[in-house]
């Protein structure tokens, strides 16, 4: 998953100038939507037409738009770093962090916009020194159209959503999704005293999952899903959901912040690269065995959610606990692996 990561909370060069792209506009993006990623399917002149338009009119924005909402420091052993709320713009996802892309940083209150050749063989603390400023006036234009097209995106999606503050009479046929059964919600508060018992925004937690409502009938809802990616902007860890193909880094990573923040642990853990080689994914033989070790003489295992699905969700809870998440995850409807 694509990041943006500085050593500081400061600008690297110098603050976006831009008639078309400022930081009202850059914070409605992220208030109105709560998709992360966009992707554009625009149409390329062949031809005469190409000829005629030029090589650099053949793609007028970008095909991928990441939303990062992170905006935290992080600090680990290669070093202190900062994680920026961004949109991150590119045209081929070939890497974690890709080849080419292009990112708007939001620094305390500034933008600054950002270019980065990287590709598989780049690691994560690598980006602070690898991007760099963008003076090109043809991607400029590119990077505008594009944040242009995405504001029009989530704003068709936005306004087609009901008013809030707008009263609604639902039929029976058609009213809103249930509420979750005690027997599930109970269960989701279970797990939230198990594994965030001391952390400082447990209550927020609490608070979202007595809101949390039933899957819907074409399955496209998932409280679980609709929890986890709340937390993550929330900056929570309960539930951690890495992608098969993730860097086994970023498992480095996950695990590290959940023991600072989850458990008030500060510990080294395995160097991924050096466990097991620069590109290494999660699920690459071993890597999780090897993290769930680490764990063990502080008294906490990794416990993993079947979701019938090519990710891995996993929580950290004590070793003592296991046969009561065990318990829980399956009345939440998952097998615990």
């Amino acid at each position: 998953m694509v990041r943006i990561y500085y050593h500081l909370n400061q600008l690297a060069g110098n603050a976006l100038s831009s008639r078309e792209i400022d930081l009202k506009k850059f914070d409605e993006l992220f208030e109105q939507t709560e998709q992360n990623l966009f992707e554009f399917f625009v149409a390329e002149p062949v031809g005469f037409f190409k000829k005629l338009l030029g090589q650099s009119s053949a793609k007028s924005q970008f095909r991928f738009v990441h939303l990062s909402r992170d905006g935290f420091p992080y600090s680990t052993s290669e070093g202190d770093f900062y994680l920026p709320v961004a949109l991150i713009f590119y045209d081929i996802d070939d890497a974690n962090f890709p080849s080419e892309f292009y990112f708007i940083a939001k620094i305390e209150a500034q933008l600054e916009l950002r270019k980065c050749q990287a590709g598989k063989d780049v690691k994560w603390y690598q980006i602070p020194a690898l991007h760099e400023a963008v003076t090109d006036s043809a991607t400029i234009q590119k990077i505008e159209q594009s944040f242009f097209a995405l504001r029009q995106e989530v704003e068709r999606v936005y306004k087609s959503k009901p008013d809030p503050n707008h009263e609604v009479i639902e039929s029976e046929d058609h009213g809103e999704l249930d509420n979750l059964e005690p027997e599930q919600k109970n269960a989701y508060l279970k797990l939230v005293d198990i594994a965030l018992q001391n952390h400082s925004k447990r209550v927020v937690v609490i608070e979202h999952i007595q809101q949390l409502k039933q899957t819907d009938e074409e399955g496209f809802f998932s409280p679980l899903d609709e929890l986890i990616e709340y937390l993550w902007q929330e900056n929570i860890r309960l539930f951690v959901n890495m992608d098969w193909k993730q860097e086994a880094t970023d498992l480095q990573w996950h695990l590290e912040y959940i023991l600072k923040d989850n458990w008030q642990i500060e510990t080294q853990l395995p160097d991924a690269n050096t466990e097991f080689g620069l590109d290494a994914t999660v699920s690459n033989d071993g890597v999780f065995t090897v993290y769930n070790q680490a764990l063990l003489p502080h008294g906490l295992t990794i416990g993993q959610i079947d979701t019938d699905s090519d990710a891995y969700i996993f929580l950290v809870h004590r070793v003592q606990d296991t046969d009561i998440v065990r318990k829980h995850v399956e009345k939440i409807g998952y097998q615990y692996l």
